[in-house]
């Protein structure tokens, strides 16, 4: 499930495609309109600001996970979530509230907010968190906190650095893509591209 950013919609990840995996991809589109696009909740003068919001978005995101996988028959160990901006933010979210419905999670330009419980499990999650150093919305030490948070836990959490501002490059997209062929089990299912409202 591949994740938008604030102020976007589905067609922001299309960056983001695995290629050479089976996979079913699904897009939501984030439920508040932002022109020009959407976004998971409204900041309140900051993207990682805590909200009773995100908690919304949180349920929303894991409702649509769920459903998905009954129509698929994938289990939450081969679950991915993508995430870019807001999108990463909320992904890295639900990583810390609901382990138990993925297995993967690649994020580029967020952040877990500080605010956010980091819920103990007995099946380590594959995290892979991706920021800027020239990003003035997401800081260094906000990366490394929720690096350091995530890993508290057990969860097996990789970052990557690189010298750009709050975007998801083309080396972040290729090594979110390599990531999701390592630790994603095989074999996968069909790629099946579809849009969830």
């Amino acid at each position: 499930m591949r994740l938008h950013g604030y102020g976007a919609d589905e067609a922001q990840m299309d960056s983001l495609m695995p290629v050479g995996l089976d996979v079913t991809i699904a897009d939501p589109r984030a439920p508040h309109r932002v022109p020009p696009g959407f976004g998971w909740w409204l900041p309140d003068g900051n993207e990682l600001a805590p909200t009773d919001a995100i908690d919304q978005a949180i349920d929303r995101v894991v409702a649509l996970i769920t459903a998905t996988q009954v129509e698929t028959g994938i289990p939450p160990a081969a679950t991915a979530l993508l995430g870019y901006s807001q999108g990463a933010t909320l992904g890295l979210c639900v990583a810390a509230a609901r382990p138990d419905v993925v297995g993967v999670v690649a994020t580029g330009a967020g952040a877990l907010p500080p605010d956010r419980h980091v819920v103990a499990t007995d099946r380590p999650l594959d995290i892979l968190v991706m920021n800027g150093t020239l990003d003035p919305i997401v800081t260094a030490s906000w990366h490394d906190e929720t690096i350091e948070r995530l890993s508290a836990v057990g969860h097996r959490v990789a970052g990557r650095i690189d010298r750009v501002p709050h975007v998801v490059d083309q080396a972040q997209a290729e090594a979110a893509m390599d990531f999701l062929a390592v630790h994603l089990p095989k074999p996968a299912r069909r790629q099946r591209a579809q849009a969830v409202q």
